[in-house]
């Protein structure tokens, strides 16, 4: 059953392909509606795959036959998003325009990018070059122009297709590089047989960047060094671990305090608290 679906599905592909290249008879918003639709369905297959999992188990049947169906569907949802981003750029000419578009393939069936198509009038040349184009990363190009470039009736002339790689080296095409009496719209499905060499550019050299200035270590300024707590006269081991619970690491933060707030440190009374708060004045003064 699964591999029947995903037969389906790359046959509705295919025939979806054909129908927008060739006549152009599927619209944006279908292929957008249809390939939403897709998705959906991918996303409720697969909540339902997940579900049944949880009690059957992976290796079940039909928890295999629901993962492949959302597969399919997914790869479908996918392929016509690719056709709906094809469509939105196809040439659309004008009156008395006549158009030349197509797909470049390569001998794998994979779409080539980035090689220039030239169109001719009856034989290549450059006087009788109609127009010419680099194909996209879906390998789609076309070419709209205008019928007055024609030397004779536009009916009774020939089209021929030039396909080059970057470097202006013309490729040879496995077929379809020749329309006699073409119509308005003539499309051309070419396979390159012959594969593009893209120039492979020597990676830059990293910029050499200048070693960061060592800083200076800084100038010791006399007295500028806190005083420890143990300088004051009366504070000793038991005193001095209150004050640094407290968070007061020397004497000019003892001496920053009033003499409530030493006391309640220190948990001594104010007389004593008053003669600690005066000696650590007296070290920073």
């Amino acid at each position: 059953m699964p591999e029947t679906d995903e037969r389906r599905a790359e046959a509705t592909i295919k025939v979806m392909r054909e129908l927008a290249e060739t006549a152009g008879t599927i619209t944006q918003p279908g292929l957008s509606k249809i390939g939403q639709l897709q998705g959906l369905r991918a996303d409720r297959l697969t909540q339902t795959a997940q579900r049944l999992e949880e009690s059957l188990g992976s290796s079940d049947p039909r928890v295999v036959a629901l993962r492949a169906r959302a597969a399919a569907s997914k790869r479908m949802s996918t392929a016509l998003d690719v056709e709906r981003r094809r469509d939105a750029r196809r040439c659309r000419p004008k009156a008395n325009e006549w158009l030349v578009h197509g797909r470049l393939y390569d001998a794998s069936g994979t779409p080539v990018k980035g090689a220039k198509v030239r169109v001719y009038e009856n034989k290549p040349g450059e006087e009788n070059l109609i127009g010419e184009v680099a194909s996209d990363e879906f390998g789609d190009y076309s070419i709209a122009y205008h019928e007055r470039v024609f030397a004779g009736a536009p009916e009774s002339t020939d089209l021929v297709i030039e396909v080059v790689d970057l470097e202006g080296n013309v490729l040879q095409p496995g077929e379809g590089d020749l329309r006699f009496k073409p119509g308005r719209d003539e499309y051309f499905g070419i396979v390159i047989d012959t594969p593009i060499e893209r120039p492979v550019r020597p990676p830059e050299p990293e910029p050499v960047r200048p070693e960061p200035p060592t800083p200076e270590p800084p100038v010791p300024i006399p007295g500028d060094d806190p005083i420890p707590l143990s300088e004051v006269p009366g504070i000793g081991r038991v005193y001095l671990a209150r004050l640094r619970t407290a968070r007061i690491k020397d004497v000019a933060a003892l001496a920053a305090l009033d003499v409530g707030r030493v006391a309640s440190v220190l948990g001594v009374s104010e007389r004593i608290a008053k003669k600690i708060s005066d000696e650590a004045k007296r070290l920073v003064a």
